[in-house]
Order: structure tokens, then C-alpha cells, then sequence
């Protein structure tokens, strides 16, 4: 699945830790709270979808 993930984003998630992942948004999905790692999981599994 390597093959997928933007060498760009491996360098940014290398960079954050666990309370990044962890940090929540209030209002973000719907006015409905969302961590980072929601918001990563979702923009990955676009990328995904869509190279098949």
C-alpha cells in the first residue's frame, strides 16, 4: 500500500506524534468534533478510491 501514501505525507506524519493525532477540532465535520487522525484516515482513503 506504500505505493499509494505521497512521499510528502510519510515526511509529515514522521514528524508528529500521538497529542497530534489525538488534537480535536470542535466543529469540524458537520459542526461535529474530529481528531487528525480522522481527518488523515478520510483524506488517505480518497487518494486510495480513487487510484483504485
Amino acid at each position: 500500500m506504500r505505493e499509494y501514501i505521497n512521499m510528502e505525507q510519510i515526511e509529515l506524519l514522521a514528524t508528529v506524534d500521538d497529542e497530534w493525532l489525538n488534537h480535536r477540532d470542535e466543529d469540524f465535520w458537520y459542526n461535529k468534533p474530529a481528531n487528525n487522525y480522522f481527518k488523515w484516515y478520510h483524506v488517505f482513503e480518497v487518494e486510495v478510491n480513487h487510484r483504485g
